[in-house]
Order: structure tokens, then sequence, then C-alpha cells
């Protein structure tokens, strides 16, 4: 069966200018190394990168209504400086097809300013409608805006569309800065939102939405046996560890952090274990998870939350992930631990880095994991007497400990967020990259 046609939108946010393209697969590229076949997802972010290394694209993939479907977002990273493709949950793919485009492509030669505009897509292509909306009244917080924007363009209901947002750090013009789906899924480690901040301030996709019969027309029956029957069963099976209540990637931390060999590196890679890897233990995720949720689609729900008290959501609360990968880069590369040998000490630890450190970090905007094992980099440079006091904020000059210390690793989280930030977390803004191309002694710890 030929393939649909593969609608892109064509953004130049410096012009206020789109149009509609219309590739076809096979007919699509001239170089005959190329398969063109099936674009869709990476392929067609690649694809449209070769075209425009400076674009930025927005892609779902060629199977919707399927377990584990994710936006894919195709950029050049500002931290390597190669392709970087982040696949990110929430909403933003299955918005996508609603939208009926298979992907979003910023374009232009000029890049635009982030203090600008923020850009609402809706309706269903052919009949698209965008528009550029002022966004001076946008709360600098990642998260903060997106409860703004669910508000002003969604009246307050999540189902009704999807929600990219960026933080302060992408106004900083942080290379470490993300791009956040629904406030709570990230395009993380490659600078998705430093690259996204040359052409908008958030992007709100609000699509007809499409059931399965409409979307797949007289194959959705069979689409749907096959789904039902022979995948849907085995996403139970072998996705059940992932989504019971103590499963998650977190147990990660707690089978490589803890016993007589742990291979967890920790303190900065200084040592291997982690005094406080029962983080990820059962006994702990029991007594802190609140709920779960999942990419859309997806039956799984391997993404574990817990409510954490804040002063920009209705209800003055939000939800916040457990996965592995952040965890470990701020509590066992910084080697955060509980004052007390308890339940109740430990509880109480993970409640202070949440509101101390996490909840800051993501308002920031800034990946959580280059941000934490960065900080962890500063902290032995400062200890080991290799990054000067001048460069550091006056809060963190002359502390009898940084590794460690939750009280330093806070301080440093509020210097980040200032308009000029000191030298040595200007450099921390930009990754552990950065930081060490600025101390080149970092290099050999």
């Amino acid at each position: 069966m030929q393939q649909k046609p593969i609608r892109v939108l064509m953004l130049d946010p410096t012009a206020r200018r789109y149009w509609l393209r219309t590739l076809h697969a096979g007919q699509a590229g001239t170089d005959s190394r190329e398969d063109t076949t099936l674009l869709g997802g990476e392929t067609l972010c690649q694809f449209l990168l070769r075209e425009n290394s400076d674009a930025l694209i927005l892609a779902r993939g060629p199977l919707p209504f399927l377990a584990g479907n994710k936006l894919t977002v195709g950029y050049l990273s500002p931290l390597t400086g190669i392709p970087h493709y982040s696949f990110v949950g929430g909403r933003a793919a299955a918005e996508l097809l609603n939208l009926g485009l298979d992907a979003i492509c910023f374009n232009g030669s000029t890049f635009a300013s982030i203090a600008g505009a923020y850009l609402v897509i809706s309706g269903c292509a052919p009949n698209l409608t965008v528009e550029w909306k002022s966004a001076a009244e946008l709360p600098s917080g990642q998260r903060s805006a997106y409860y703004a924007l669910l508000a002003a363009e969604l009246a307050g209901q999540p189902e009704r569309g999807s929600i990219l947002t960026l933080g302060q750090g992408a106004r900083l013009g942080y290379r470490t800065a993300n791009l956040a789906v629904e406030g709570l899924y990230h395009a993380g480690r490659g600078g998705a939102g430093h690259v996204l901040s040359r052409f908008a301030a958030a992007l709100v996709l609000r699509g007809i939405p499409l059931t399965l019969e409409q979307a797949l027309g007289p194959r959705a029956e069979a689409f749907r046996e096959l789904r039902e029957r022979e995948l849907r069963p085995l996403m139970d099976l072998y996705g059940e560890r992932l989504s019971c209540r103590d499963g998650g990637t977190v147990t990660k931390l707690h089978a490589t952090g803890s016993g007589k060999r742990p291979t967890l590196p920790a303190r900065n890679a200084q040592r291997l274990g982690y005094a406080f890897a029962d983080l990820g233990a059962s006994k702990m995720l029991l007594a802190s998870r609140t709920g779960q949720t999942g990419c859309h689609w997806c039956q799984v729900n391997c993404r574990h939350w817990h409510w954490v008290d804040v002063d920009y959501a209705p209800g003055g609360r939000d939800r916040f992930l457990d996965d592995f990968e952040p965890t470990y880069a701020i509590f066992a590369m910084l080697d955060l631990r509980p004052d007390e040998d308890t339940l109740k000490g430990r509880l109480r630890l993970l409640e202070e880095v949440d509101r101390r450190l996490i909840v800051p970090l993501e308002q920031l905007g800034c990946d959580i994991i280059d941000m934490g094992v960065g900080l962890a980099a500063l902290f032995e440079g400062l200890e080991a007497g290799i990054i000067p006091s001048e460069d550091l904020p006056a809060g963190l000059r002359g502390l009898p400990a940084y590794l460690g210390n939750l009280e330093a690793a806070e301080r440093a989280v509020i210097a980040l967020s200032a308009d000029e930030p000191a030298p040595a977390l200007r450099a921390l803004g930009d990754g552990p990259q950065a930081l060490a191309k600025r101390y080149l002694a970092l290099r050999d710890r």
C-alpha cells in the first residue's frame, strides 16, 4: 500500500510566515545512497537537517496509536556540534497527528528573539491556523510557563493539546537548556531548548482529535486486532517490572550502588557505591511515590511521580518524576546523604532536595543530568583549588566542603539564575564540557 504524502509545516518565525510542504516517500531524496522509503520520526528530522542544519524539527513516527510513541526533536546540538535527536513523551506526537502533520520545521536565515512571541498552531492540515502571540507576560520559569499557557490556551484542560516550554536558562543563553513537553517530559541533553529559543518562547499544539478509524480508514480494524491481540499482551508481560509500584528505572540506583561490589560511580566518580543507594529500593519507593504515567497511547505507565509543594501550580503542588538518570546525577554525584539513618530521615532529604534543587532547576529549564554532573565537577574543582574564588559568587566562596553539601548546591543553583552569573557558573550553564574547557586541570581529574 502506498504511503500517504508526508506533510511538514514550515515556519519562518522571523518573517512570521508559514507554509505547508508535501514530501513523497521514495521520491524525496536525490542522492542514490539514500533510502527514503519510510520518512518519519528521526529519519524525517535527518532528511530536513541535511537541507538546513540550522533548523529545529519536531516529528512524529509513522505508526500512531501504538505504545512507545514519542516526539522526535531533531537539531544540531550546541553542545557537540553534531545532529542530535531527542525523544520525548507527552501528547506532542499525538497532537501532530491531530494537526494532520508529520513534522513541524522551524526555519529561517536569521533568528528571532526569544522575548518576542510564542506560537499557537491549531486546526488540521491543510486548514491550519498559526498565531504568533506576545510572550511579554509569559513567566520565566519553565513549569510556570506551562501552567500559564495551559490556562490561557487550553482552558486548563491538558487533554485539549500539547504545550512545549522553555525556562530561564534558555533566556540566559545556556547551551544545556532543555525543552519541556507538558512541563513533565524533557528533550534534554542535546540543548534542544537553546535551539528552540532562537525561534520562539513556547509552542502550543491544538489539533482536531482523530479516532483510530479516522486516521487509518479501512486498515483500522486489522490494526486494532494486531495491537490488542499480539502487542498488548507482550507489553503487559515485559513492562510489568517497570510499571509496578516499586519498579521503574530508578531501581538501578539500588542495584548498582549498594552491596559488596557496587559499580555505581559516586561523589563525582571518586568512588564506587553510594551510601543513599536505597533511594531506589522498594521500601523508599513505596513510601515516596504517589502515581505513575507514561507516553501517550502506552499502557505500561513506567514513569513514576510524587507531589512536591510549589507556588506556581493550581492547588499549590506539582508532579515530579523519579527517573534513574537525574536521581543519580543529583544525589549520587553530589554525594547527598540524609542526616539520620532512618526512613523518616531519607524521606526528609528527598523532600529537601526536591524543594531546594529539583524545583529551581526545573524552572531554570536546564537538563538536570548536565547540571548534576556539572555541579559535581565544579565542586571537586573548588575542593582541589583548580577554580579560583574570584570566578564564584560571594555565597560560594570559602565553604568548608562542597561535595555532600546541600547548602552549597542550593547556592550554586540560585546563582545560575542570575542575570549576569559569575564566570564559573556561566561556564556550568553550557555543560560539564564547557567547565572543563575553561578550567583545563579538571580534565585530568
